[in-house]
């Protein structure tokens, strides 16, 4: 009669773990969208846009006139020296 084999003792750890895969590098690219361009409120941009034309318009103006009034101002105390 042949002796019984006791069962092989089992292992009190579970087995290890493989790694995770590690993530390429460098990153990939996100997938591109539908509509490439950036979402801009088009009335606030154009709102803005005006803003800055009438300041620069008036600034423009104002500098314009102050040259004039100081070469007309010149002038004339030229022609009152002379």
């Amino acid at each position: 009669m042949p002796p019984k084999c006791a069962p092989p003792p089992k292992p009190i750890c579970p087995p290890p773990k493989p790694p995770p895969p590690k993530p390429p590098w460098p990153p990939p690219p996100p997938p591109p969208r539908a509509s490439a361009a950036p979402t801009v409120n088009v009335e606030a941009s154009a709102a803005a846009a005006k803003i800055i034309n009438t300041r620069f318009m008036g600034a423009l103006l104002f500098y314009q006139g102050a040259r004039r009034s100081l070469q007309f101002a010149s002038a004339s105390w030229c022609r009152q020296a002379s």
